[in-house]
């Protein structure tokens, strides 16, 4: 009896990491390729860098190319060592992703997940509802953990980003995978100066 019981449940825990594999590669097959730009212009230094899957989901916890978003690294240096630079997300003539889209498609929905395993287990062996609360509360910690990342550094909404000089900062964009993401324009405000200085970024 003891052996068909654990015989259960290890049944049951494969069949729930096999239908979590299901929902966690979810809503976009695509191939991408890691991207990199770096122009320095009138004592303003951009980089940009294309993430591929496997340093998203180092960096975010969950592969969100997979979710239908291309996630860019953003890095700007303020040489001057008397002028402020605005970067705001309308600088960039990119359809930019909101984080809260993002982090919504990259979100393994918990109750599909665990429902019928936990309705199997109650009537069948209620032995199993341990194992099965505890990946609903996994689950709940990694989506947690996936939004903060997501939310951590991401360029979003156009609220001016003032770059101090001689500061740099790096912040995340996300461009939804069927638009183009290697090639577009950002134009930065230098507030003293009262110029934009513009980039054309270009990823290979």
């Amino acid at each position: 009896m003891l052996g068909t019981s654990k015989t259960f449940i290890a049944s049951l825990c494969c069949g729930v990491l096999m239908l979590l594999s299901g929902c966690v590669h979810r809503v976009v097959s695509t191939a991408t390729h890691a991207g990199h730009y770096n122009e320095t212009r009138e004592d303003v230094v951009v980089r940009v860098r294309k993430l591929d899957s496997s340093e998203s989901r180092a960096q975010f916890g969950s592969n969100l190319i997979r979710h239908g978003y291309q996630p860019l690294l953003l890095s700007i240096y303020n040489k001057s060592e008397d002028d402020i630079v605005l970067l705001r997300a309308s600088s960039l003539d990119i359809p930019l992703a909101r984080a809260r889209d993002v982090a919504l498609a990259s979100e393994v929905p918990i109750i599909p997940v665990i429902a019928a395993p936990a309705y199997l287990s109650a009537i069948f062996l209620w032995q199993a509802l341990l194992p099965i609360a505890g990946l609903g509360i996994w689950l709940g910690v990694h989506n947690h953990g996936v939004k903060s990342r997501i939310y951590e550094r991401v360029l979003d909404g156009d609220k001016g980003i003032e770059i101090l000089p001689c500061e740099r900062i790096t912040r995340t964009i996300f461009v939804p995978v069927d638009c183009d993401a290697t090639h577009f324009s950002l134009h930065l405000f230098k507030v003293h100066e009262k110029s934009f200085v513009p980039f054309t970024v270009q990823l290979s």
